[in-house]
């Protein structure tokens, strides 16, 4: 069982997505079902669930799913998911150079490579209350938002994507979040 907070909110309805016969909500659904609990999803299909939870409407539809298996739920987890998942279709479709597996694909479901800042502007936009996230964050945190000082650059493609409102938010958000009491970008 996980410790981790469950928050009461209302569940998201699920949009089709034109040109993926909703081929990435049943693979989602799939792996609940298959491994639960066991996993988290990340990327670009998390940035959309968040996007959608607040109403907004995501600059981009990532086209493939992005899991982080909790290695320390269960012995032998990661394995097990591999496992699981060859077993309703995916194959590996990339190693690193040490030979880890890191990426399985199915019916050739791939994503757009240069995508996480348009997820960050995004998420950047929607915080509601950046004094109190600022509180929580980690240094290492403060430390991964500094290496993105490009965005600091209002005419940065990523901010390009948002309505003028939410780039500002996703800009104030960006500064004071990544701060280090002088609330700006290094």
């Amino acid at each position: 069982m996980s410790s981790w907070q469950v928050l009461d909110r209302q569940p998201v309805r699920l949009p089709a997505l034109a040109g993926h016969d909703n081929e990435l909500w049943s693979a989602l659904i799939e792996l609940s079902a298959l491994r639960p609990q066991e996993w988290t999803l990340v990327g670009g299909q998390m940035v959309f669930l968040h996007a959608i939870e607040h109403g907004v409407s995501p600059p981009r539809v990532s086209t493939d799913l992005d899991v982080l298996v909790n290695a320390r739920v269960v012995t032998g987890g990661v394995r097990e998911f591999v496992v699981a998942i060859e077993e309703i279709g995916f194959a590996l479709a990339g190693a690193s150079p040490e030979g880890i597996a890191h990426r399985y694909r199915r019916r050739g479901v791939d994503d757009v490579p240069d995508a996480q800042r348009l997820d960050l502007a995004l998420l950047l936009s929607l915080v509601d209350d950046p004094i109190a996230l600022a509180g929580q964050l980690t240094k290492k945190d403060r430390q991964r938002l500094r290496s993105r000082a490009e965005m600091a650059d209002a005419d940065h493609r990523a901010w390009t994507s948002l309505s003028d409102d939410a780039a500002d938010r996703g800009r104030a958000a960006l500064r004071l979040l990544a701060g280090d009491g002088r609330a700006r970008l290094r």
